[in-house]
């Protein structure tokens, strides 16, 4: 039975009320579960271990190393497994064996190039936080370039990673400079927008894009919740914040949304309790007439989705 007439036949039954939406739903969901690949596991597994025994190896001779020997160790030797894991993944069809070995220079290249310019530069004149954001602004880019070629969770996970750490001493270095109130916050609420939009362009990477999808909505309301002291209006604004959080959750089915909604939603209740309802008898009346009313939304929501 080809693909046309088996949606026909499909379509019919669904017509005549033999198979209901909810039936296809579960077995979609049911055979659309992928099985646990373990030797994948233990392929990332064994890269981990290969850097545990790279580790404690060096570690018994650090102390008689010259400082040549100790760049030549880190970066030097996550250089070459860097280049190493690279031809794997062009050379065998387990692209697993290849990205394993992936995992070793991402602790190594970084310690070396730290050693490196320690040793043999001059950093007087540069911020620790400056070299960091470009140590790893250049580290995500390796993995942006690395993952033109080959797609990979680990690869995506890795440039998000150093991008979001060369963000954050970025921003952290441009604050020394800018000392703007509560400029942190703004950058964060910015780095939550970007995780989500960009869980979004990456839904084929199913992990990371859930990962950074739930880490976006965590991190956008955070920083608004951090605003709150700066005045009324951050307050006033923020229960809108939460109610299109719960909006956007129940009409695109975000479960990330709707967590982030509740969990801040009870902050931003014991928020108004300690700051300015904490000995009005009141307050806690209206609490239980909104939890009424929650329960009650969430019946009638239950009904029409």
């Amino acid at each position: 039975m080809n693909k046309q007439s088996l949606m026909s036949e499909l379509s019919a039954k669904i017509k005549e009320g033999e198979v209901s939406k909810k039936e296809l739903l579960d077995l979609y969901n049911k055979n659309s579960k992928s099985r646990i690949n373990f030797s994948e596991i233990f392929g990332y597994l064994g890269g981990f271990i290969l850097f545990l025994g790279i580790s404690f190896l060096v570690g018994l001779y650090w102390n008689i190393l010259n400082d040549y020997m100790k760049v030549l160790v880190t970066l030097g030797s996550g250089i070459v497994l860097f280049v190493s894991a690279n031809l794997l993944l062009k050379g065998i069809q387990k692209k697993y064996v290849g990205l394993s070995l992936h995992l070793p220079p991402v602790f190594l290249i970084p310690m070396g190039i730290i050693l490196f310019v320690e040793y043999f530069l001059d950093t007087s004149l540069l911020s620790e936080k400056l070299f960091f954001a470009i140590l790893f602004g250049l580290l995500a880019f390796a993995y942006l370039i690395n993952n033109y070629f080959v797609k990979s969770n680990l690869f995506v996970s890795l440039i998000l990673i150093f991008g979001s750490l060369s963000y954050a001493l970025g921003v952290s270095f441009l604050v020394d400079f800018f000392p703007v109130s509560n400029i942190g916050a703004y950058f964060l609420m910015f780095l939550g927008v970007f995780y989500v939009v960009i869980s979004y362009l990456l839904k084929h990477y199913s992990v990371v894009s859930i990962i950074f999808n739930w880490s976006g909505a965590l991190i956008f309301l955070y920083a608004f919740f951090m605003m709150l002291e700066q005045g009324v209006f951050w307050e006033f604004l923020f229960p809108f914040i939460l109610g299109l959080y719960f909006y956007l959750s129940v009409r695109y089915s975000i479960k990330s949304f709707m967590f982030s909604g509740i969990l801040f939603l009870i902050f931003y209740i014991f928020y108004l309790n300690f700051q300015y309802f904490s000995d009005i008898l009141t307050w806690p009346m209206l609490l239980i007439v909104m939890g009424v009313g929650t329960i009650s939304v969430s019946y009638y929501l239950s009904n029409k989705y």
